[in-house]
Formats: structure tokens, C-alpha cells, sequence
């Protein structure tokens, strides 16, 4: 069996068993005798190369689990504001982008929150929906698609997190593993945007405050 093959099915048989992987984490495993069991269930000879990819593999871990606590240090300071009634248009760019920030520029007089984020061939207008009225008024035939009945997390970040590798997809793992599809993902510095369904909204929370992000309740709900 070759080298990178041995390595594989020592990763994913200690990936496959949790007890293994804390193992690993805390530096517990006996390599000698870890190898001789993947190579019983892979059926090699090759020992020393299963007990070196299986110490290999528990550094690698080691690694993750560090970075990860790191991350949770910093997400210890971040700040989570909820905005609700927001909706999401996709607007068509060629020959709109002065309707578009007519639009924009209205929406502020209001007092409204507004965010507009310019592509290619498309922009992306984050606004409660109760303009919506306006928005198609100014727009027009440019709006090639609106979702309504959305929510925004605002993320208020510590000035280190997005200079820390992988804090990003830690915190976006986390609310994926309870099965949440977020709308839209914009990060500006020291700022992180979550838009996603109503439905999710509940779950989404529970997942950034298990990471430990606080609640801010004098900014939430707000339309």
C-alpha cells in the first residue's frame, strides 16, 4: 500500500472515533500501538508508517485545536447586534448604477440602514423592507430578484480577528454544522455581515453565543 494511502486511513480512522481524536488533542495516544491497529484493518505490513502518519496526523490536530482556541479568545470580544424586516435585492449594474445610488442616498435620508455591495454585472442591496416600494419605484425593470423576510447579524469584531487565520470559517462552521444557509457573507474591517432567513435566525444565535459571542440587547430587532 502506498505511503499516501496508509496516511489517509490513519487520519480517517482517527477521525472516526471521537474518543481518538481527544486522545490525540491532549497528546495520550500510544503511536506504537495505534499503528499496528491500522495496519491490521488496512492489512499492511508497514507499522512504522501507520504509527508515523497516526503521530503526524494527532500534530495536525494539536495545531487546529490551538488556533482554535485562539479564535475563541478573540470571538470573546466580538459584539452581535440583530436587525430584522431586512430584505436583499439583486439588482442588474449596467446602466442602473445612478438609480442604484439614488436609491442608497434616499434610503439615508429616511434614517434607514443601507448597505450596497457593487460586482461585475450585479449588485447586492442590503435594506429593510418596508422601502421596498421605493426601491422598486427607483429601480425599476434593474431588479432581477428580491428576497424579503430576512434577518442581519452584525458582528462588531475585535481589530485582530480577521488578521487571525481561520476565524472566519470557524465561525461560519459553526452555524453550518446546525444546518443554517446564510443569504449573504460581507466583511468589511473590523465588521462581519450575516444575512440569512427567519427561520434560521434562532439557531444562528445559538451558535455564535455557544462560540461566545454577546448579545448586545439595546441594539437587537431593530427593522
Amino acid at each position: 500500500m502506498a505511503r499516501a494511502s496508509i496516511a489517509a486511513a490513519t487520519a480517517q480512522y482517527i477521525a472516526s472515533s471521537p474518543a481518538l481524536k481527544e486522545g490525540a488533542r491532549r497528546g495520550l495516544l500510544n503511536y506504537s500501538e495505534l499503528g499496528r491497529q491500522v495496519a491490521k484493518i488496512i492489512g499492511t505490513r508497514k507499522v512504522l508508517a501507520a504509527s508515523t502518519a497516526a503521530r503526524r496526523y494527532a500534530g495536525r490536530i494539536k495545531r487546529t485545536s490551538s488556533r482554535e482556541e485562539e479564535v475563541r479568545r478573540i470571538i470573546l470580544k466580538t459584539q452581535m447586534t440583530i436587525r430584522t424586516r431586512i430584505m436583499v435585492a439583486i439588482v442588474k449594474r449596467a446602466g442602473a448604477r445612478g438609480r442604484i445610488l439614488k436609491l442608497v442616498s434616499e434610503l439615508q435620508k429616511l434614517g434607514a440602514d443601507v448597505c450596497w455591495i457593487e460586482g461585475l454585472e450585479v449588485g447586492t442591496i442590503l435594506m429593510p423592507q418596508d422601502h421596498i416600494r421605493l426601491a422598486r419605484s427607483i429601480l425599476g425593470a434593474a431588479i432581477e430578484e428580491t428576497i424579503s423576510d430576512l434577518c442581519l447579524i452584525h458582528l462588531l469584531l475585535h481589530r485582530k480577528a480577521m488578521l487571525l487565520p481561520g476565524f472566519s470559517s470557524f465561525l461560519l462552521t459553526q452555524i453550518a454544522e446546525r444546518r443554517v444557509n446564510l443569504i449573504e457573507v460581507l466583511t468589511c474591517s473590523g465588521e462581519m455581515l450575516l444575512v440569512l432567513r427567519a427561520d434560521d435566525l434562532s439557531e444562528t444565535i445559538r451558535a455564535l453565543e455557544e462560540c461566545g459571542t454577546k448579545k448586545d440587547p439595546s441594539l437587537s430587532a431593530l427593522s
